[in-house]
């Protein structure tokens, strides 16, 4: 889900063909089709989405119930995946391994963080 734009008070559904991880932390990425596929494939530019319906299905689903800590903490999480998804890109074809770097180094390449004390390009 993508906002359309500052005083708008509206927003932009999408529905998304494949890996779209590197949306995590940017947009709200919610939802998976497990039915229905052949309408999924139907779907033109300029059609109109008049309802949407967000159903809690499972246990995990039902106990779930957000609060902004918790929400800051799915963000960092995503932000982090993001920026090792990135690392594994930029290391492609030269056989590193990035979940073997430690922790330490995976935070470096952050960049700068005062609570890791590290510095743009420092690992």
């Amino acid at each position: 889900m993508a906002n359309s734009g500052p005083n708008t008070n509206s927003s932009q559904f999408c529905v998304m063909l494949g890996d779209r991880s590197y949306l995590d932390g940017n947009y709200t990425v919610f939802g998976e089709v497990v039915q229905g596929l052949g309408v999924v494939m139907s779907i033109v530019k300029g059609d109109v989405i008049k309802t949407v319906r967000i159903l809690r299905v499972g246990s995990e689903a039902q106990a779930f119930h957000p609060t902004t800590e918790s929400f800051q903490a799915m963000v960092r999480a995503a932000q982090q995946r993001a920026i090792e998804q990135a690392e594994r890109k930029r290391l492609a074809g030269t056989g590193m391994d990035l979940s073997k770097l430690p922790q330490r180094f995976r935070a470096c390449r952050q960049g700068s963080d005062a609570t890791t004390g590290c510095r743009p390009g420092v690992a």
